[in-house]
């Protein structure tokens, strides 16, 4: 008698993978999950449930090659004997980023704030709404008055926009001018990231 895989459907287990609370501790030649180890007993053990999902991102293959695959093996098939169906998994709905919003205490400011530092000039106006749209992302400022600001710890947290690398002093000269808040600590990055200028704005 053979069993079925939990995690990939593989269906020639030699045994039970487990029998009450007791693992069989033997390993799928498919997904090469092992109950009693990847479930419990590894460094970070994952539910079936998550292990399955892991394998079909980066892998979703045979595992082991020492073990022959069967002959017209296919995957979507085999995943119907734990009733899986690839084509209703879960997968990425973003196409793109819509777009940004900054919440501002004062629209006029803001919008020359952004214009002085892009160049770019907004394509709508409105007393508390301003569209801008720069390299096809559109972004958006919203008025706020009455909101408390400033009041969020200093965290690595933030928005990276792209620039010529020969444009970069010319960006930060027109920061200092439009009144930005240049955080001179993150300016140098660990991880060896090029030249960056870490900002914040009026609000």
């Amino acid at each position: 008698m053979k069993y079925i895989c939990a995690v990939c459907g593989y269906d020639q287990l030699d045994e039970p993978q487990w029998e009450g609370d007791a693992p069989s501790y033997e390993i799928c030649p498919c997904c090469f999950f092992q109950a009693g180890f990847d479930d419990d007993g590894a460094s970070e053990p994952v539910t079936v449930e998550e292990y399955r999902k892991s394998w079909l991102r980066y892998k979703g293959t045979w595992a082991n090659f020492l073990i022959r695959r069967p002959e017209n093996w296919n995957l979507r098939e085999q995943l119907k004997n734990i009733n899986v169906d690839l084509d209703k998994e879960d997968k990425p709905v973003i196409r793109s980023i819509g777009h940004i919003t900054f919440s501002v205490a004062d629209m006029e400011r803001a919008v020359t704030f952004y214009i002085d530092i892009f160049g770019v000039q907004p394509l709508l106006v409105r007393p508390k709404t301003a569209y801008f749209e720069s390299a096809g992302i559109w972004w958006t400022l919203n008025l706020q008055e009455n909101i408390t600001r400033q009041d969020i710890q200093p965290s690595y947290t933030h928005i990276a926009f792209s620039v010529k690398e020969e444009d970069m002093e010319t960006l930060q000269a027109r920061l200092l001018k439009a009144g930005a808040t240049i955080e001179e600590s993150h300016q140098h990055n660990p991880n060896g990231e090029r030249n960056s200028i870490y900002f914040r704005d009026p609000d």
